[in-house]
């Protein structure tokens, strides 16, 4: 043991078929350095590698080559192999993912997906949890003002509409028939 990670999901909401940053990062214990160092991270059922900006991992995982990160759009596999990482030094991946379905996905490493020459693994599992909502979370409301007129008196009407998603939702339209009373 020694070895320790954290991996997190920013955001960690999106609406169904948005992207979200997945990092990982991993710390070499303080007393060895961890040579051929790999790990593969198997995404959640229902969640996808999307890279709407490539897949990265920093100079603390080692230099490429040896070291790779293969992270394939449409995928649900992350693995990086042939890393060195320094005493005391994090190792970055950043992946870009993706949900066309509204859930709480718990993405989770378990120690047994992270090796090294040095048989240096974290004490427990890595996990973070992504949500996917719905994109059709609106709210609207509509207000008359004055609430009541007589015949032939304007009214002026004020409809609003909240998007309650985390992600802009792009070409909303609204359409509302006033009755014919």
């Amino acid at each position: 043991t020694g070895m320790t990670g954290s991996k997190s999901f920013t955001p960690a909401t999106i609406a169904a078929g948005g992207n979200s940053r997945l990092r990982i990062t991993l710390n070499a214990p303080a007393d060895e350095t961890l040579t051929n160092f790999s790990v593969t991270d198997t995404l959640p059922s229902g969640v996808t590698i999307s890279n709407s900006t490539p897949a990265t991992f920093s100079a603390g995982c080692g230099a490429a080559p040896p070291a790779a990160l293969s992270a394939v759009t449409g995928s649900n596999t992350v693995t990086f192999t042939g890393g060195t990482i320094v005493p005391g030094t994090a190792c970055v991946i950043d992946v870009w993912v993706t949900s066309p379905t509204p859930n709480a996905y718990l993405n989770s490493i378990p120690p047994e997906n992270i090796n090294n020459d040095q048989g240096r693994r974290p004490a427990n599992p890595i996990t973070a949890t992504l949500n996917v909502t719905g994109t059709s979370d609106l709210s609207i409301a509509k207000n008359f003002q004055p609430p009541a007129v007589v015949p032939n008196s304007p009214s002026l009407l004020t409809i609003t509409v909240q998007n309650n998603n985390v992600s802009p939702l792009i070409n909303v339209s609204l359409t509302d028939p006033l009755p014919f009373t």
